[in-house]
């Protein structure tokens, strides 16, 4: 995947993101068809493969809403979707519990326009373990230098 395919994606997205934002704030099925599903499949997780991506993955007594697969179908991260808008920090032990109960490394949360990613099981608070935060719409150039 080439940079400014990438960069491409996410421009798409911020427009959807000021064109249609009333409506994704009002459903996390329209963030995710919208705006995750988007990105992953970008991103080489195509999430219409279910060797790939694993939605709706039993985790525990909950469900995280992605699954990301290695090539031998083990889960190496899930990703917890909210709807756009939706605060994260509300959802954050949850997505690491999803993880957690799995023994899975990596863990992300996402609105479709704010993406943070962990890092489950490493030692130190929560801040020391986030890998990643990006708010798409606001800090990615749209221009590839």
């Amino acid at each position: 995947m080439a940079l400014e395919d990438l960069v491409a994606r996410i421009e798409l997205l911020k427009k959807r993101i000021q064109l249609h934002s009333a409506a994704l704030r009002e459903s996390e099925t329209r963030t995710r068809m919208a705006l995750i599903d988007p990105l992953l499949s970008k991103l080489g997780w195509d999430v219409s493969d279910p060797g790939f991506v694993r939605p709706e993955h039993k985790s525990g007594n909950g469900w995280a809403d992605y699954a990301l697969l290695r090539p031998d179908g083990v889960a190496t991260a899930v990703v917890e979707a909210k709807k756009l808008g939706e605060p994260l920090a509300a959802h954050r032990m949850q997505m690491l519990n999803y993880a957690n109960v799995e023994g899975i490394d990596y863990a992300g949360l996402t609105d479709g326009d704010d993406w943070e990613l962990y890092d489950v099981f490493k030692r130190g608070q929560l801040e020391d373990r986030r890998m990643l935060e990006v708010t798409s719409s606001t800090t990615l150039p749209t221009k590839v230098p």
